[in-house]
């Protein structure tokens, strides 16, 4: 069975040429807008196809949503809806289970799969919680993001907005506390440092070194384990160079990611950017999946808005 997940992101809004920190008042920001409105009258923003639905193509990532409603209806403060993708521009032969032709879906048609969101958009805060159901590998952060920001600067000009993953403390702690490493990748883009690295006898042999980056890899071997958790753990959740902990002779790296394992999972979080880790949440075994293969909306409302809860709970702390 895919896993059936929910992912965590934040909303900011800020002028433009301004700093994120300077978050406006999601509820009350360039004279008494609301950004509930906006979620509320998403699908009359987008073009509306021949059946009376929401329908916008991306053409530059050739995928397509589609909404099955004039308007989301906000329930308080919230807003939660579901909003329909998938891929187009390339034909595909279909096959049933005894491997006979079932058919072709030609290049301008698109599979589509349902996906649930759910927005908390708090009154007189600066910030909005979002929270996008994922199906497997499969979510709509891409395409969902790009028509919000496009939809919110039209109508905002001297405004921005961010959507961002939102960081999970209770996630990383538990991490940290039930976690192993698994992995350590040490990066560099610096042309001189690979340069410096890497050298062939070969003159015919050449490659731009501004093309190209360079890892050095530890990695643990089966059942084992990457033992530096105190040094790094002491680089997570503080502003901290990672070269007071960790140190290379010959190679001057410039990003590390740290590859975890918890309960057989993998994580993995940028020691640069700790502050963007917010791993999906799996509510696979809270979901009932209907006659067509996917999660009940139902089931995923619920998950979701137990989540909401919990990260409200933790936000205060």
């Amino acid at each position: 069975m895919s896993t059936i997940s929910l992912a965590v992101y934040e909303i900011v809004i800020y002028k433009k040429n301004g700093s994120v920190k300077n978050g406006e008042n999601i509820s009350d920001y360039n004279n008494g807008c609301d950004l509930i409105t906006l979620f509320k009258n998403l699908p009359s923003y987008l073009s509306v196809g021949s059946s009376n639905v929401a329908v916008v193509d991306i053409e530059d990532s050739k995928k397509r949503l589609r909404i099955n409603s004039k308007e989301f209806k906000p329930f308080g403060r919230c807003i939660s809806g579901e909003i329909e993708t998938g891929d187009y521009g390339v034909e595909n032969k279909i096959v049933d289970k005894e491997g006979n032709d079932a058919g072709t879906k030609n290049k301008d048609h698109a599979a589509m799969f349902p996906f649930y969101f759910l927005c908390d958009l708090e009154k007189n805060s600066t910030r909005s919680i979002l929270l996008l159901q994922r199906f497997s590998q499969y979510g709509i952060y891409t395409i969902l993001s790009t028509i919000l920001k496009k939809e919110f600067e039209k109508q905002n000009p001297n405004y921005t907005i961010r959507i961002s993953p939102l960081v999970s403390k209770k996630a990383i702690d538990a991490i940290i506390k039930g976690g192993t490493i698994k992995k350590i990748s040490f990066k560099t883009a610096n042309p001189a440092q690979i340069t410096h690295s890497v050298n062939t006898k070969n003159p015919s042999d050449y490659f731009n070194p501004s093309d190209v980056y360079c890892e050095y890899n530890i990695i643990a071997k089966r059942n084992k384990k990457v033992s530096l958790m105190n040094s790094i753990t002491k680089l997570i959740g503080v502003d901290a160079k990672v070269s007071d902990y960790v140190t290379f002779k010959e190679f001057d790296y410039n990003e590390v990611k740290v590859v975890f394992d918890l309960n057989g999972k993998n994580q993995t979080i940028n020691l640069a950017h700790w502050q963007r880790f917010s791993p999906d949440i799996d509510i696979t075994d809270k979901v009932r999946i209907n006659s067509s293969g996917f999660p009940e909306n139902v089931d995923v409302q619920k998950a979701a808005l137990e989540l909401l809860d919990d990260i409200k709970e933790e936000m205060k702390k």
